[in-house]
């Protein structure tokens, strides 16, 4: 479908941009009824330049986050400095300049307190380009999967998405064929948490231990008595926010990593969708595969 195209002033940190997007995006009636994906992707303008240059200050980025409580926004702006001062070039690649959205029947699928990041670190507010490109198909599944992680940690989720994926396929009496052709689309709505793709585990192989000690260290809780304003959730619940932006809380994986009869045990020795919780406090996640 046809690309468009929208210009907002952007302001020097983190703003909310899911209504501005939508309401662009679902002008086109034609999206009413059907599923799919958005692009969104983000570029600054010539006016967003530094002085006395000519150069384009590339400090924009797009992630999901909390769109209910405005600190986690000034929060966020806080974290990406504490981690790269001086350097926003940095802060602009940790989260990058794009976002691939799911919407169904006229909106987007997101979670109930998630929303659309749009961050400007170039410190100077200015114009930044939107592009939205979205990509319907008369025939997509979506699902849900319900996790309880026992407590914060890195899990590998899988099997449980295997599962339904033989669950849709055995009932559109889909052929053989065509259950390893096309993309697996992973989301989890809720925002102190992500997902990844990684290896396998063991010896020699990736570590969920050590990916959460690694996080720990590089957003580490006592932030929230020092540097956080949003600490009302727990003190791992900001850190929670800012490493899922790190992250990210989609996956893309093609179906044929997955061998022909969808089995666990074969193709997914070397890859794997890995489920992040970095926060204790609500440990029902209702995350959602397309």
């Amino acid at each position: 479908m046809r690309a468009q195209k929208i210009t907002i002033q952007a302001k020097f940190g983190c703003q909310l941009i899911t209504n501005i997007v939508s309401k662009v995006l679902f002008m086109n009636k034609n999206l009413n009824e059907k599923t799919g994906l958005c692009v969104l992707y983000s570029r600054p303008l010539p006016n967003l330049r530094e002085e006395n240059t000519t150069s384009i200050r590339r400090a924009i980025s797009l992630t999901f986050n909390e769109n209910a409580d405005s600190t986690v926004l000034t929060d966020m702006k806080t974290a990406v400095e504490a981690l790269s001062p001086d350097c926003y070039e940095a802060a602009s690649v940790y989260m990058g300049p794009s976002l691939l959205i799911p919407f169904y029947k006229g909106s987007f699928v997101l979670g109930t307190w998630q929303g659309i990041y749009l961050c400007n670190w170039g410190q100077q507010s200015g114009d930044v380009e939107l592009i939205i490109i979205p990509h319907a198909a008369t025939e997509r599944d979506l699902f849900t999967v319900v996790f309880k992680p026992p407590h914060s940690g890195v899990y590998n989720i899988s099997n449980l998405i295997i599962n339904e994926i033989k669950n849709t396929f055995s009932k559109r009496n889909l052929e053989k064929e065509n259950e390893n052709t096309g993309l697996l689309f992973v989301k989890t709505e809720h925002t102190s948490a992500s997902l990844t793709v990684n290896g396998p585990t063991g010896t020699e192989g990736f570590s969920p231990h050590n990916l959460n000690i690694a996080l720990d260290e590089l957003v580490p809780e006592k932030w929230s008595g020092s540097l956080f304003k949003h600490t009302s959730e727990g003190p791992d619940d900001m850190p929670g926010h800012v490493k899922s932006s790190l992250i990210g809380a989609t996956a893309l994986v093609p179906l044929c990593w997955f061998d022909s009869d969808l089995s666990a045990d074969n193709n997914l020795k070397k890859t794997n969708i890995y489920f992040c919780e970095h926060s204790n406090i609500f440990l029902l996640r209702n995350d959602k595969y397309y």
